[in-house]
């Protein structure tokens, strides 16, 4: 066992949290990545993926849990540029 990993296991003994290895830490970096908004693109070159796709097919679940994020609705965006002449547009859901 290479000294990186005994540092590692010992640390995730130390924080109570078991089988940890690099590909978790691996897979945290991009979860902490999508959280905060870095781009698909940036995510999949960063990690030295062939193609988009690739980080898409392998990481598309935790996006998919941050859609609710992107539940602004129309008139939530539009409206407010709106205002001067009164215009309003209907309440509906980016999602739907």
């Amino acid at each position: 066992m290479t000294h990186l990993l005994r540092t590692l296991h010992l640390h995730a003994k130390k924080a109570g949290v078991s089988k940890v290895s690099i590909h978790s830490i691996r897979h945290l970096h991009v979860s902490l990545l999508i959280e905060a908004g870095v781009d698909i693109k940036t995510i999949s070159e960063r990690m030295g993926h062939t193609s988009t796709s690739f980080t898409l097919d392998r990481y598309g679940h935790i996006l998919r849990q941050h859609q609710d994020k992107t539940g602004l609705t129309v008139s939530q965006l539009l409206n407010p540029l709106f205002q001067f002449d009164g215009c309003r547009f209907p309440e509906r859901s980016l999602n739907s």
